[in-house]
């Protein structure tokens, strides 16, 4: 789909992760980017129409939030005439004028930069988990999408198995790609880097709320938590079945995952998917999905699983279920925090893993005690946990909608 890239971590292990706007030249990552203007004129008016056209593209993408550069018209117009075709190339191209006249081709890229938010996919997942969403998606943003340590194309090391630690490369990544761009990262209009927007899943809030305890929200305006308790386990204070993990609740649940690990890791794996997919773990009678895509789907997921080491997976596991996110949410994210991100959380009526109120007290814990509420939530039964591959139309619906700053609903 998109060429990966790589990362060196200070610890010296290798990440993979897609970046929709890293390979500004090939062919693939123009596509979802590109309108396509085709203008044929005579060539006595063709510099005033040209001129026309190209400011009528840059109110369209001004009116859309994204900063055109300036471009002078008319020397490039000639410099074109010449047989000359420079591309201003600093970043994705989102507008080509195509001007066709008497056998004369002229191409000019207006250049502007898109957004960027940033996936993080969930346990023993991978980037690719997010396949049926970049492409849409990346008409509107940059996505950058990375296979978290211990995953995907990424190292397998034997550390790291913390979330802290993937909060860390997170916080890494972020500023190489800040630093690999230079100029490109710095907002001009705002005089400082250029912000993102975050989606997380499962896994991936967990890795979202470390990094905010840890490096801030910045750069992140927007985040959306899909499908995740801020505590998994349950404990004695009331945070029982009604909030915490449907499975993964206590140690004694954890140790039995890690032993099905040791002996059957394929097992394991099937366990997860089984809860993951609203059609396995809650079916209904309108359930349209085959057979034939139910075993697809396993096969997929399955596939990308068993990429990683499952002790490793097992340990992991561990440090997840046993943190408790609630004081930090609220202190992060809450009243007396002075964070303007806005947060969407996303939950299941239909999630094997959690009930759809636990996930939602992150509303209640961002709302808490402010007069203007930040913080959105939205229960769906169209998927489960992995309920953005389950219907990725209404998920990237909804995700626009929300990074647009838009109420909210389901459609």
């Amino acid at each position: 789909m998109y060429p990966m890239q790589s990362l060196l971590t200070k610890d010296k292990v290798t990440l993979k992760y897609i970046d929709t706007g890293a390979d500004h030249d090939s062919e693939e990552a123009r596509k979802p980017w590109i309108i396509l203007v085709s203008i044929k004129f005579s060539s006595l008016l063709q510099a005033l129409l040209l001129s026309i056209g190209i400011m009528f593209c840059r109110f369209c993408m001004n009116y859309g939030s994204s900063g055109l550069i300036e471009v002078p018209i008319w020397p490039i117009f000639q410099k074109q005439a010449a047989g000359q075709y420079p591309i201003l190339n600093c970043a994705v191209p989102v507008v080509v004028i195509y001007a066709a006249s008497s056998g004369l081709e002229s191409h000019f890229n207006l250049i502007a930069t898109p957004t960027t938010y940033c996936q993080l996919h969930g346990f023993t997942g991978s980037s690719a988990v997010w396949k049926r969403n970049i492409p849409g998606l990346a008409k509107t943003y940059r996505v950058v999408a990375p296979d978290l340590r211990g995953h995907g194309e990424s190292d397998k090391p034997r550390h790291g198995y913390h979330v802290s630690r993937l909060a860390q490369d997170l916080h890494e990544m972020v500023n190489w790609i800040y630093a690999k761009e230079g100029s490109q990262s710095w907002d001009d209009e705002k005089g400082e880097m250029r912000r993102w927007k975050a989606i997380g899943g499962s896994l991936g809030c967990s890795i979202l709320w470390a990094y905010a305890s840890l490096f801030t929200t910045h750069p992140f305006t927007h985040m959306i938590f899909i499908d995740q308790s801020p505590l998994q386990n349950s404990d004695l204070s009331g945070w029982d079945s009604q909030f915490c993990n449907r499975g993964m609740n206590s140690a004694p649940a954890v140790s039995a995952l890690q032993a099905t690990f040791a002996l059957s890791p394929t097992t394991a794996h099937k366990g997860t998917i089984s809860a993951c997919l609203s059609y396995r773990s809650h079916p209904l009678s309108s359930d349209t999905v085959s057979a034939e895509e139910a075993a697809s789907d396993e096969a997929f997921f399955l596939a990308e699983a068993i990429k990683g080491d499952p002790w490793w997976y097992g340990k992991l596991m561990a440090d997840h279920t046993a943190l408790d996110w609630r004081d930090d949410i609220r202190a992060i994210f809450g009243k007396e925090s002075g964070s303007t991100v806005k947060v969407l959380v996303l939950a299941s009526s239909r999630s094997g893993c959690f009930p759809a109120a636990g996930p939602m007290t992150v509303v209640d814990l961002v709302n808490e005690g402010c007069e203007k509420k930040r913080a959105q939530g939205l229960i769906v039964e169209w998927g489960g946990h992995w309920l953005y591959f389950e219907n990725p139309v209404k998920f990237e619906g909804i995700v626009l909608d929300f990074f647009a700053d838009k109420k909210v609903t389901d459609v």
